[in-house]
């Protein structure tokens, strides 16, 4: 493994005895399967204007990224949201009725999960009819029972529900650092002023597949219910999750899109030239990915879902998920300079994401290029290759993060290291607590001294 020179923070000589010797002990296991695939870029030469994200879930690392802060229409990828920000104020057996001033907002060339005025039915099975057929009528319910909840007025006009709505929306996406998006319904139906990115989306599929309700409907390929209006039977517009596909007027035939690695999320349709819009999650192993693609209109010639299909192809072909600390460990021992007293000589510090990182399949560990960055807050790296506290350490402090990079510059896995237990630094108190040592021990010697002296001088007088 080779080593940047850097500053004195992350300087070769230091960070070589940081990782071998003395202070983190650590072995480095890079143990790469052996797969020869060329350079790792996704090709777009089949795709016009879209933006696509992927990352893999565990170590947040970018596998295929373009246009990704471009703004585009999110359609119904958005109901995600909706769902999110809905399960923040109602319970999932909670109750509603369907009213037509519900229905009334609907567009009229929207999809549909064929509610009628007066259909009683819970805030999940409204959840499935929202997911599934991707029912603009669910949404803009939902969005309507929510708004009232909301506003502590269970009569409010519909319009004004939604605009309470769509403001708790808004400030959710915020918070989920969705910082180039803005939201003006809850279906997702095109509008002036509404916008995301594929890189906020995925930030959004993280947050969905964290929700165990909504990541177990995304994945769900067909729901059936009875209602005081009738039975229903919503099939999943995700057609990653069908092995076969279900025309209306024929025998059901393979579907070609189906890929056993997805496990859900959402679909979403602009129309015309707002092109289509997809968030999708999918694991194989012990590699999980998330990923939004947005743009992707009819003249391409791929279609959203061979879209994602790629993408999924080409992450899994061609990375993998490893655990780069030696088999059995996740932390470390680090040697301090400046430990208090009372302090162990080592600090001991975990490896986060318990060391795993997301790798190339074809690249040379020998290659690699390992910086340190110890947190400036509380650490840096001492001449003598160990870390130099600047305050007390508490226990979950990050104290350094370190970087692995290809021969080219390329990061390829960040591990961040936090401290296990609280570890104090030397301070006035040891200085104090040496001095009073020191001087004790001057004290004891100087009696010692005089006394011997003293016997001397008293065993050569005469009697």
């Amino acid at each position: 493994m080779g080593y940047s020179k850097e500053n004195k923070q992350g300087s070769s000589f230091a960070l070589c005895r940081l990782l071998t010797g003395l202070a983190l002990g650590i072995i480095l296991a890079f143990n790469f399967a052996s797969a020869a695939c060329g350079a790792n870029e996704f090709d777009y030469s089949n795709y016009g204007d879209i933006g696509i994200y992927v990352i893999e879930t565990r170590t947040g690392t970018v596998l295929v990224e373009t246009n990704a802060d471009k703004r585009y229409a999110p359609a119904s990828t958005i109901k995600l949201l909706t769902a999110l920000v809905a399960l923040d104020h109602l319970g999932r057996l909670d109750k509603i009725v369907i009213g037509e001033d519900m229905l009334a907002l609907v567009e009229k060339d929207s999809s549909l999960a064929g509610l009628v005025a007066g259909e009683e039915l819970t805030i999940g099975d409204l959840l499935y009819g929202m997911m599934l057929p991707s029912g603009n009528d669910a949404a803009i319910s939902m969005g309507v029972e929510c708004g009232r909840v909301i506003l502590g007025d269970g009569g409010a006009d519909a319009s004004q529900a939604i605009v309470a709505f769509v403001e708790k929306m808004n400030e959710k996406a915020v918070s989920f650092g969705m910082v180039n998006s803005n939201f003006v319904n809850p279906d997702g139906y095109p509008k002036d002023g509404q916008y995301s990115t594929a890189r906020d989306l995925a930030k959004l599929a993280l947050k969905a597949d964290a929700n165990l309700l909504v990541s177990r409907i995304v994945k769900t390929k067909e729901y059936r219910l009875t209602t005081n209006k009738g039975d229903k039977v919503w099939r999943n517009s995700n057609m990653l999750l069908h092995e076969m596909t279900a025309p209306r007027d024929s025998e059901p035939v393979a579907n070609t899109s189906f890929n056993p690695a997805a496990n859900g999320m959402k679909t979403g349709s602009a129309g015309g030239s707002g092109g289509r819009s997809f968030i999708f999650t999918a694991q194989l192993e012990t590699m999980s990915l998330a990923g939004a693609i947005m743009h992707v209109t009819a003249d391409m010639a791929e279609s959203i879902f061979t879209s994602a299909n790629a993408a999924c192809d080409f992450a899994f072909s061609n990375y993998q998920v490893m655990n780069i600390i030696a088999e059995g460990k996740n932390s470390i021992l680090v040697k301090v300079s400046n430990r208090s007293l009372l302090s162990r000589a080592n600090i001991e510090l975990f490896a986060s994401n318990a060391g795993f990182g997301c790798y190339p399949k074809d690249l040379d560990p020998s290659q690699l290029v390992a910086k340190i960055t110890p947190n400036p807050i509380f650490a840096e790296i001492g001449d003598d290759g160990a870390l130099s506290l600047h305050c007390d350490i508490i226990a979950g402090n990050k104290l350094a993060d370190v970087g692995f990079y290809s021969p080219g510059g390329e990061l390829v896995a960040t591990i961040a290291f936090i401290a296990a237990d609280n570890y104090s630094k030397w301070d006035y108190a040891d200085t104090l607590a040496c001095v009073l040592a020191t001087g004790a021990f001057g004290l004891a010697a100087s009696t010692a001294a005089f006394k011997q002296r003293k016997r001397a001088s008293f065993s050569g007088k005469r009697f």
